[in-house]
């Protein structure tokens, strides 16, 4: 969906992810990845607000419940905040100003929101 954004595989432990998750932004740190009995990643963030836990399918290749949008860089995960606001989608929990963030957008990647 993203240009920027990184998969399952690229995840290494204690390292900073970028979230967009149930329509919230999150700054976290990778804790944890296990597998599961049923063949599914157990994925653990931790963030200011507490633990995040998701679920992996390894079977169909797919995201448990809401699939996250996961950044390594600050800068590529509010331009990708911009561009969901843009299009109308309601996100909580924004790193800074939505003003701010809409006028970012429309500066660096104005033919995304086209």
């Amino acid at each position: 969906m993203f240009e920027n954004e990184i998969n399952i595989t690229e995840l290494t432990i204690s390292k900073k992810y970028f979230i967009i998750l149930y329509n919230n932004y999150y700054e976290v740190k990778l804790k944890k990845k296990e597998i599961m009995y049923d063949k599914s990643i157990k994925i653990v963030f931790s963030s200011k607000l507490g633990d995040i836990h998701l679920y992996y399918n390894l079977i169909h290749n797919r995201w448990d419940w809401q699939k996250p949008i996961i950044f390594k860089n600050r800068f590529d995960s509010i331009l990708a905040v911009g561009e969901l606001l843009f299009k109308g989608m309601q996100i909580d929990r924004l790193p800074f100003e939505y003003k701010r963030i809409i006028s970012l957008v429309i500066t660096k990647i104005p033919n995304k929101l086209i």
